[in-house]
C-alpha cells in the first residue's frame, strides 16, 4: 500500500509478499523480491502499479537470510548470509 500524503489516500499497488522494498532513487519504483516456490526480484511502477519481474532466482541457494536492494544505479542486489562458514584475515603491509 502506498498513502499520498497530500491527499491522506492509501493505493494498492497489487504486489503482493513483498519483501525487502526499496525506493529507486528517482522515486518512480519501488524494488522487492518476493519469497514465493522461488524467490525472485521486481520492481513497480508507483504511477500506474506495473509490476515487471526482473530476475528469477531459481538455482541460488536460499538457506538462511536474504536481503534485496538497489545500486547507486539502479540495478538490483542481493545479500545472501549463509552464516560463518569461512573467515579471511587480511594482513596489510604498509610501503
Amino acid at each position: 500500500m502506498l498513502l499520498d500524503f497530500t491527499t491522506g489516500d492509501w493505493r494498492s499497488l497489487g504486489a503482493d509478499h513483498v519483501s525487502n522494498p526499496t525506493w529507486s532513487r528517482d522515486g518512480t519504483h519501488i524494488y522487492y523480491d518476493a519469497p514465493k516456490p522461488i524467490r525472485v526480484l521486481y520492481r513497480v511502477r508507483v504511477s500506474d502499479g506495473r509490476i515487471e519481474q526482473l530476475k528469477s532466482l531459481e538455482g541460488y541457494p536460499s538457506t538462511s537470510y536474504w536481503w534485496s536492494g538497489v545500486a547507486l544505479d539502479d540495478s538490483p542486489i542481493i545479500l545472501r548470509n549463509l552464516g560463518a562458514v569461512e573467515v579471511y584475515a587480511l594482513e596489510l603491509e604498509r610501503r
